[in-house]
């Protein structure tokens, strides 16, 4: 299954997504909620709030390495 499958199931939207990872870094410290960084099958890094978070990892995507 894919990342916007998996996010569209339960109508969510990532926070944002980048092709640098310390703009995502950055994004994702100035974010209101908490959020991770997902490495995307786009080859994007994804910010997405931690219960998007769980969802893809559950689904076997993984943390965006730091």
């Amino acid at each position: 299954m894919d990342i916007n499958t998996i996010l569209k199931e339960k109508s969510r939207q990532p926070l944002g997504k980048f092709i640098d990872r310390i703009l995502a870094e950055q994004y994702s410290n100035r974010t209101r909620k908490m959020s991770a960084i997902i490495l995307g099958d786009d080859g994007r890094y994804w910010v997405v709030t931690l219960a998007n978070m769980e969802r893809l990892l559950r689904a076997g995507y993984e943390l965006a390495p730091s």
